[in-house]
């Protein structure tokens, strides 16, 4: 995957792995982004995100026409300092109708790749704690297959 494919949706980068939130307008999207910066996470791109790739993952970039700022509802688009180049591995899909204990994680299929999906509403409480410990699972599910 050579070419950027532009996607709709927010990305942050929670440590060295990138998440993009995917969701309808006014889903939530940012605001889940952002409740995800104040734990940590940085912005990589709200609204539009490009996706490129190599061999061994797909890698979210900025559009060519990509501001650093993301929009706070009921505030306004705000300048936020943003990452870049910053490896794909969880898709989150907002929706308000999800399954209580999916197993395995659904894979969403990107150009030649397979990410995992996570299902969940963007304004639980719970929605940034889920995210980040789906990011470490999906992590030791990882060692342990380099492990075997």
């Amino acid at each position: 995957m050579n070419d950027n494919q532009s996607i709709y949706g927010t990305a942050v980068a929670i440590g060295d792995d990138a998440v993009l939130i995917m969701g309808a307008s006014g889903s939530g999207k940012s605001d889940l982004a952002l409740r995800l910066i104040d734990r940590g996470a940085k912005l990589i791109a709200d609204d539009y995100i490009a996706i490129t790739g190599d061999e061994n993952s797909p890698i979210l970039v900025q559009t060519e026409h990509h501001i650093e700022a993301i929009e706070i509802r009921g505030v306004g688009i705000i300048e936020m300092k943003c990452v870049n180049n910053i490896a794909l591995k969880l898709i989150i899909q907002l929706s308000d109708n999800y399954e209580r204990m999916p197993a395995p994680l659904p894979l969403i299929s990107i150009g030649p790749y397979n990410i995992p999906s996570l299902k969940i509403a963007a304004f639980e409480a719970s929605a940034p704690i889920k995210i980040e410990q789906t990011l470490i699972h999906l992590k030791s599910l990882t060692n342990m297959a380099n492990q075997h």
